[in-house]
């Protein structure tokens, strides 16, 4: 019937209907412990219900494969990572993401800076903001905050001269009428004058590890060889938990000073990507990934140049 009826399906027929008068639960034959026991004495095999039923008594009770406990185990080992995991993945990325291609040798003299603090990142407080925006996730790493000073213009209420309506002796037995007029006459007498108010306030301006690790920032300078050739700064920054990392990154053209000196890089845009650090060549695939989006952007601003 299932057959039947993909084929109709496969075809672009209607949808057969089958009419039967079997349940499909006949009996064709009773298998007793002696049919059992016969065939296996032919055959020269022990009885294997016998084997059974002896392995079932001395066997331990097996867990449940269902349980909190059992799916627990399993979605750990799929999602999780230790410390050591994650070291030998940033290790691995720092040599593939630093193995750039040759025609960019030709045009570049490329160096790695890996010892470096998130102090030290341009623009870090975007990446602060960004761990807020993802507290759930629980990162080895948070927003750090600075504070600065602003001023407002308030109005600030002057002291009242005294006078006799506001003495509460001369407003006793008065009635409530009474209080509720002498109330809007002092809100109303009440002088104000504008004032310059200092004020203090929090800002995000980066992040720091929860963490101690290597290589996890790394930034890259690319030094022209020819003239024509605009100056490159890459900063690639890894943010990392216990079950998940990001690479934020960052590519920029510098400005020329001189013939020896550029601009400061801004990072002012970061681009994020998620790793799966436990899948095979996690790595290698990251570094490509980045490398490609970079080398891509390079080639058209250099195509600019050419012309």
């Amino acid at each position: 019937m299932a057959v039947v009826a993909d084929d109709f399906a496969n075809k672009g027929g209607p949808k057969p209907i089958f009419a039967t008068q079997s349940d499909n639960i006949e009996k064709f034959g009773t298998i007793t412990k002696q049919t059992h026991s016969i065939i296996s004495k032919i055959f020269g095999f022990s009885d294997a219900q016998e084997d059974q039923e002896a392995s079932t008594k001395t066997a331990a009770p097996l867990p449940k494969e269902d349980s909190i406990y059992a799916k627990i185990q399993k979605v750990s080992a799929s999602t999780c990572f230790d410390e050591q995991a994650l070291i030998d993945f940033v290790s691995e990325f720092k040599k593939e993401v630093g193995n750039w291609p040759g025609d960019i040798k030709k045009i570049y003299k490329v160096s790695l800076n890996s010892d470096l603090s998130p102090y030290a990142v341009p623009n870090q407080s975007k990446i602060g903001e960004w761990l807020i925006g993802k507290s759930e996730e629980n990162y080895f790493a948070e927003a750090t905050y600075g504070t600065t000073k602003y001023t407002v213009e308030e109005y600030k209420a002057l002291p009242k001269k005294p006078s006799k309506s506001s003495d509460p002796f001369a407003l006793m037995g008065a009635s409530i009428g009474a209080l509720s007029r002498w109330r809007q006459h002092e809100q109303e007498s009440t002088e104000y004058k504008l004032e310059t108010v200092t004020k203090t306030k929090r800002y995000v301006d980066g992040f720091n590890y929860t963490h101690s690790a290597e290589d996890r920032i790394l930034r890259f300078d690319f030094n022209p060889i020819f003239e024509i050739v605009p100056p490159l700064s890459i900063y690639m920054v890894s943010i990392y938990s216990n079950r998940a990392l990001s690479i934020h990154f960052s590519y920029e053209m510098l400005n020329r000073k001189n013939w020896g000196n550029y601009s400061s890089p801004v990072c002012e845009k970061w681009r994020t990507i998620k790793v799966g650090v436990n899948g095979k060549g996690a790595a290698k695939a990251a570094s490509e990934h980045i490398q490609k989006e970079i080398i891509q952007w390079l080639e058209a601003e250099l195509k600019k140049r050419a012309e």
